[in-house]
């Protein structure tokens, strides 16, 4: 695959990631904003380490999608409390 393809690849697995995170964050909005960077980073981590587990160093955009399809919906994860 050529870098421009694999560039192009990455760009759409990061905006249906971004997709979730952003659902997670509108539910976020009573929080204080260092604990809702720390929660986001914390979730985005964690779904690009399943992403990983799940397709390696090559994932699709059908991975992804399966990968946060298994995740919690965004209101349980807004939720959470350490």
């Amino acid at each position: 695959m050529t870098r421009s393809r694999t560039t192009a690849k990455t760009a759409r697995i990061q905006r249906h990631i971004n997709r979730y995170l952003k659902a997670v964050a509108k539910r976020l909005r009573d929080r204080p904003p260092a604990e809702k960077r720390e929660l986001r980073r914390t979730v985005e981590d964690h779904v690009h380490e399943r992403l990983h587990q799940a397709a390696g160093d090559g994932p699709t955009v059908a991975d992804a999608k399966e990968v946060l399809s298994e995740m919690d919906p965004p209101e349980p994860v807004a939720t959470y409390q350490e």
